[in-house]
C-alpha cells in the first residue's frame, strides 16, 4: 500500500510538470505567433497612413498650384523639402505654430496664407493623433507615418536642367527603411511619386 501511495505521487507529480511544460510551449508558440503576425499587420497599416498621407499631398501640391501658378520650390536637399510643404501647405510661413494673417508685422505675405493642408499647424497638429508634424530645431516639419522626414524636391519651372525624376515634382518616403538616403538601403520600401 505505501508502494502504490508513492507511485501514485510520482505519477501525479509527472502530470503536473507534463502539463506545466505542455502550458509553457503552448503559450510561447502563441506569443510567437501573435508577435510574429502583429508586424506585418502594423507594417501594412502605416503604409497605407502613409499612401493616404501622399495622396492628400499630391491634392494639396495640385490646389496649390492651381491657385499661385507653381509648386512650392525646394531644389536644395530633400529633408528641407519637409520644412517648405509645412510652411506652404500650413499657412505658417513665420513659423510661430499658428496660421499666419495676411500680414505679419511688415512683411505681406504673397501666397495670401491660405491653407492647404488643414491641421498642420503646430497649434493644432501636436494633438493631432497622426503625427504628422514635428518640431525640429525650433522649425516645423512634415514626417511620414513613420516619423521619418517626407522627402520634397521641386525646381523653378524655368529651370532647364532638372534633378528631379518627374517633371514636376518628386514626393517620397523612406517607408521605415533605414535613413541611409546615400547608399539608398531598403528602397523597395520606399513610397515615391515616380514608380
Amino acid at each position: 500500500m505505501n508502494a502504490n501511495k508513492k507511485r501514485d505521487g510520482v505519477k501525479k507529480g509527472a502530470e503536473f510538470w507534463g502539463k506545466f511544460f505542455a502550458a509553457i510551449v503552448l503559450f510561447a508558440v502563441l506569443l510567437w505567433l501573435a508577435l510574429g503576425f502583429y508586424h506585418p499587420i502594423g507594417d501594412y497599416l502605416e503604409k497605407q497612413r502613409a499612401a493616404l498621407l501622399y495622396k492628400e499631398l499630391t491634392l494639396d501640391l495640385s490646389s496649390y498650384k492651381l491657385e499661385n501658378g507653381w509648386y512650392p520650390v525646394n531644389s536644395g536637399d530633400e529633408k528641407e523639402g519637409a520644412f517648405v510643404l509645412y510652411k506652404y501647405l500650413s499657412g505658417d510661413f513665420d513659423e510661430d505654430g499658428a496660421v499666419d494673417s495676411e500680414t505679419a508685422g511688415n512683411k505681406v505675405y504673397m501666397e495670401g496664407n491660405k491653407v492647404y493642408m488643414e491641421g498642420l499647424d503646430w497649434n493644432t497638429a501636436k494633438n493631432d493623433p497622426l503625427k504628422r508634424v514635428r518640431k525640429i530645431g525650433g522649425r516645423f516639419a512634415l514626417i511620414d507615418p513613420y516619423g521619418d522626414l517626407i522627402r520634397y524636391r521641386c525646381e523653378p519651372e524655368e529651370q532647364e536642367k532638372r534633378s528631379t525624376r518627374n517633371p514636376t515634382y518628386d514626393l517620397w518616403s523612406l517607408g521605415g527603411a533605414e535613413s541611409d538616403a546615400d547608399t539608398m538601403s531598403n528602397r523597395s520600401r520606399w513610397l515615391t511619386n515616380w514608380d
